[in-house]
């Protein structure tokens, strides 16, 4: 351990104890399931974040029956991370980068590659996500997708409901 992860209480999670975890969540069906979105407040290095990003894609590989493209498209949207520490931002964005340009096993094209590292800056950021308001993470694109579904079924509810009363 390096004197600033001392200094700064750092303590990276090992990818055994990343992926005991994600056993304990119930297997790929939760993995690759469309209405569950993965959060990392301390996302560090990406070590940890790199193990769930691995997990989920293989798990939608398999839903998506070898559909590489669309497994890794599905994989970048279903994470957020966030990091305190500034300087371990970009080789966690690396880190994910070069897991997806290996996985397309084929040159991207200029595009493609903005597209993925656009999405790696929306879902990868700096800030103290332990000491922010449960807005700011509600803020990121996957959570504003869930809510809008939420509204939807509640307003469905209670539309039903003031039906039955009349």
């Amino acid at each position: 351990m390096s004197n600033k992860e001392l200094e700064q209480g750092q303590i990276f999670t090992p990818p055994w104890v990343t992926n005991e975890m994600l056993d304990l969540l119930g297997g790929d069906d939760v993995l690759s399931d469309h209405e569950n979105f993965f959060f990392e407040p301390t996302c560090g290095d990406g070590q940890m974040l790199i193990v769930i990003v691995e997990r989920i894609y293989k798990a939608l590989l398999a839903k998506y029956d070898g559909d590489i493209e669309k497994a890794l498209s599905e994989t970048l949207y279903k994470f957020y991370a966030s990091e305190l520490d500034e300087t371990l931002i970009p080789p966690a964005r690396m880190r994910v980068w070069q897991f997806a340009a290996k996985e397309i096993k084929r040159e991207l094209s200029l595009f493609e590659q903005y597209l993925i590292a656009h999405q790696l800056q929306q879902s990868i950021e700096c800030r103290d996500a332990l000491k922010e308001s449960i807005d700011a993470i509600h803020s990121c694109p996957g959570m504003r997708a869930l809510k809008r579904e939420e509204l939807k079924r509640q307003k469905s509810k209670k539309l039903a409901t003031e039906g039955a009363i009349k």
